[in-house]
């Protein structure tokens, strides 16, 4: 990380710091009506998130704990939302929630402040230390490249090119920060140098992907949604066979099934993907149930009324 790219995220970890108290002084005496104040406080919690996310873009390795803090402040936010999008909104909720946000995503650029430092102190050490952060930089750099393999069906032939003049200019200046250091003595500025620009590259290629990634997962749930619609297809004819041979009363599973396109729905309205896959898990677990029934139940012939 270059000291001209911390100082960006320094300035943006500031602002964040320094975002609610202002807020709160300005709103309280510039907008007097209590709806007013609930959207003020909830775009700026937006805003704060979208430069939290850029800056989680440049971080490829976040530890677990501020990752859970960072939901946190996206659950807030999103209550703070919802509550805005209410036909009668309680607004004081609506501030707390967003504040809550806040709070959230203040804490994160702290932290994340603080991973940025570390990184940037490993280029101010010895030849051992760059020659381990090359290897993790590496490693970065293959996980980017099988991303990329495993959804190649859905980027575009650009933007591959792209990634890969990205990835491969990453590798060139690690290939020469590598040489720099087989120098008698090392040359570490120079190494330390093509590392911090070869882990820019490769957090660009990191956040170019993460742009890609709507439709990437766009493309994965019609895909998925195509197949389960097609096995509630095939259940819901076999159901009704059931039903025709008397081999279960009419009407058995109407409310399962209810249940199962209940959870379809569910899934298509989720702007999360990992929630939106959890729902139609769900209803593939419903509709195997139902079809292994079923099909035990046909071994055994009719049932009486």
């Amino acid at each position: 990380m270059t000291s001209k790219l911390r100082g960006k995220y320094t300035g943006l970890f500031l602002l964040a710091i320094l975002m609610l108290p202002l807020i709160s002084v300005s709103v309280g005496y510039a907008q007097k009506q209590e709806k007013e104040r609930a959207e003020k406080f909830v775009e700026i919690a937006r805003e704060a998130k979208e430069r939290l996310e850029e800056l989680r873009d440049t971080i490829e390795d976040i530890p677990d704990e501020i990752e859970t803090l960072y939901k946190d402040g996206v659950k807030a936010l999103e209550a703070a939302e919802t509550e805005l999008e209410e036909d009668k909104p309680d607004y004081g909720l609506a501030i707390e929630k967003a504040k809550e946000a806040m709070d959230a995503f203040r804490e994160v650029f702290k932290r994340l402040h603080t991973l940025l430092k570390e990184e940037e102190e490993v280029e101010e050490e010895g030849a051992e230390t760059l020659t381990e952060a090359i290897k993790r930089a590496r490693a970065r750099i293959k996980r980017v490249r099988d991303l990329i393999k495993e959804n190649e069906e859905y980027l575009t032939e650009y933007a591959e090119d792209e990634l890969d003049d990205l990835l491969d200019n990453a590798e060139d200046l690690l290939d020469a920060a590598e040489d720099a250091l087989k120098e008698e003595p090392p040359d570490v500025r120079t190494a330390a140098h093509n590392l911090g620009d070869a882990n820019k590259l490769i957090s660009q290629a990191f956040v170019a992907l993460k742009k890609a990634s709507g439709p990437i997962h766009s493309g994965k749930m019609k895909g998925f949604l195509t197949v389960i619609s097609k096995f509630l297809e095939r259940v819901e004819r076999l159901v009704e066979r059931a039903e025709k041979k008397g081999i279960i009363e009419e009407g058995k599973y109407d409310h399962e099934l209810e249940v199962i396109k209940g959870k379809i729905e569910d899934a298509k309205e989720e702007k999360d993907f990992e929630d939106a896959v959890a729902y139609l898990m769900e209803a593939r677990m419903r509709l195997e149930s139902i079809q292994e029934e079923i099909r035990e139940l046909m071994k055994g012939g009719p049932k009486g009324g």
